[in-house]
């Protein structure tokens, strides 16, 4: 019969397993779309969608990185102290946040790169995501995208 330590144990190596396989997925990843951020490609749109995604994946992968798969090498009070010592989980999830921030701006002037250049004056680029019509957006990422892959093969 195994204690509540042993059952809280044997909980944490498979969450930790689980999130060790999300994590090296997450990095793979990255690295694909990290190539295409540091091409010497003029085509800014691609360089922006691949920093939206590389830093959406990195503070994904950060996150899950930090609280699950670290976590689980140090003891409970260790984990503490650490996790004090950094500035507590305030401090360590707002360079997360800045992440996502930084991922969001790069995604919505791609998204805005996708409107016709002579209509790009008329949608700021906080807004041409949700005001410019998303059917148009749809099929030129989609269109572009394909563009890109061809390109690279």
């Amino acid at each position: 019969m195994l204690d509540v330590k042993g059952m809280r144990m044997a909980s944490i190596d498979l969450a930790t397993a689980l999130a060790c396989v999300a994590w090296f997925g997450l990095m793979a990843n990255i690295y694909v779309w990290g190539r295409m951020v540091f091409m010497p490609s003029r085509n800014g749109l691609l360089r922006h969608f691949s920093i939206a995604w590389v830093g959406a994946l990195t503070a994904l992968a950060a996150s899950i990185g930090f609280w699950d798969v670290f976590s689980a090498f140090f003891s409970y009070n260790e984990w503490r102290s650490l996790v004090a010592s950094l500035g507590g989980p305030d401090s360590i999830n707002a360079v997360r946040s800045l992440l996502i921030i930084v991922a969001t701006h790069s995604g919505l002037l791609a998204a805005h790169m996708l409107i016709p250049r002579e209509d790009q004056r008329k949608w700021p680029w906080f807004l041409s995501w949700a005001t410019y019509p998303p059917s148009q957006n749809a099929a030129r990422f989609r269109n572009f995208l394909r563009k890109q892959v061809r390109k690279y093969r």
